[in-house]
């Protein structure tokens, strides 16, 4: 059965990467993804070509901060840029264009997001295509760029960086996680029908103030005490592996201290206030281990006996990040969400590991994908 190929402008954005990842590597059933780089805005056959090969376009590509006027002229132009190459091509491709709920205000980014909805709605309305416009609340998850993105994402690089914190406006936000509007997303692309407006509904309506001062009590536990924080709800799991995110690569390291006796050592690897799993496991010479990544499991990877090389990758990345873990200086490793990551025996002897996960393993629902590092 033929694939339905999806392109993505914006592709590498917050959204739209996520976007590509989730249809990639967690949930292809029936789609392809269709690679699309900025630069072919600036070229008319170049995105005359990329319109050609697609099913359906997810139009993401935008500008939200900067000059105002620079903004609308932006967002205007990128979007009648695609509608030309979908005239010069004839496509009758699904459109599905990611607005904000910051259309129904005056700013030049909301007006921007309006008028573009309205342009592609009557350009598939005049060439009888799917169309359905998006109107999205805001939106938080790992990797968003702080300053940019959200307040959740800024108050999260500030508070892992040791940075100072801020409040600047305390109004009441709505939120919805990334991997939830990318199931939405991904749900209208293989329904294939059009939904002119189409409102995006939160997971939350939550105050500034409020989602800082959980911000506030995840860091105090984890980053300072390594108490993995008391997680009761969906919010507070998403929330918690946002601020997860952007704990910098030297600080996944939690060195951890070696009680001695006459019966050998205790080491305590990782302490939570919510429940979790505790396993080990024996690794033979050489062997590796997991080449696989999770999209929501707290995960942290300790080495008890032996030497190993820890490898981990961002999903969609090339770059990857080494750690050497030996049991007799006991390290703890937290493994973040979309990273792929394995495990290899570099020594002569068996290698013991231990883990903790914040969920017990279910094999209905094992949130485990295969990804070799």
């Amino acid at each position: 059965m033929k694939k339905k190929t999806v392109g993505i402008t914006g592709q590498s954005g917050f959204i739209g990467s996520f976007l590509t990842n989730f249809v990639r590597f967690v949930d292809p059933a029936g789609l392809e993804v269709i690679d699309f780089r900025e630069s072919s805005f600036r070229s008319a056959q170049k995105l005359q070509d990329f319109v050609s090969k697609c099913d359906t376009i997810v139009h993401l590509a935008g500008m939200s901060r900067g000059d105002e006027s620079e903004i609308y002229k932006t967002n205007i132009d990128l979007t009648n840029r695609l509608i030309d190459a979908l005239g010069k091509t004839g496509s009758r491709s699904q459109v599905i264009f990611a607005s904000s709920i910051h259309e129904s205000g005056q700013s030049p980014f909301g007006r921007s997001k309006k008028e573009s909805r309205l342009l592609l709605e009557r350009w598939a309305k005049k060439n009888r295509a799917q169309f359905s416009g998006l109107v999205i609340p805001h939106v938080f998850g790992p990797f968003a760029k702080p300053f940019h993105n959200s307040a959740v994402a800024t108050f999260c690089y500030q508070l892992a960086t040791g940075r100072r914190v801020k409040l600047i406006n305390n109004s009441e936000l709505k939120l919805i996680y990334i991997e939830h509007l990318i199931l939405k997303i991904i749900e209208i692309i293989r329904k294939g029908k059009s939904e002119r407006r189409i409102e995006i509904a939160p997971d939350v309506r939550i105050k500034v103030s409020d989602i800082l001062e959980k911000l506030k009590s995840f860091s105090a536990l984890y980053t300072k005490q390594g108490i993995i924080p008391d997680l009761r709800c969906e919010f507070d799991i998403n929330l918690f592996n946002t601020l997860r995110s952007y704990i910098g690569e030297n600080e996944r390291k939690v060195f951890l201290e070696k009680h001695k006796d006459s019966r050998g050592y205790f080491c305590e690897m990782a302490k939570a206030k919510s429940e979790g799993q505790f396993s080990f496991s024996s690794t033979g010479s050489g062997v590796e281990r997991g080449n696989h990544f999770h999209t929501s499991k707290i995960e942290r990877i300790c080495v008890i006996e032996g030497k190993a090389q820890i490898k981990i990758r961002k999903i969609g990345e090339k770059g990857t990040y080494s750690f050497l873990a030996d049991g007799n200086r006991p390290v703890a490793i937290d493994m973040p969400i979309w990273f792929t990551h394995s495990i290899k025996n570099v020594s002569q002897k068996p290698l013991i590991t231990t883990f903790f996960t914040n969920e017990i393993f279910d094999p209905a629902h094992p949130d485990t994908y295969h990804e070799k590092v």
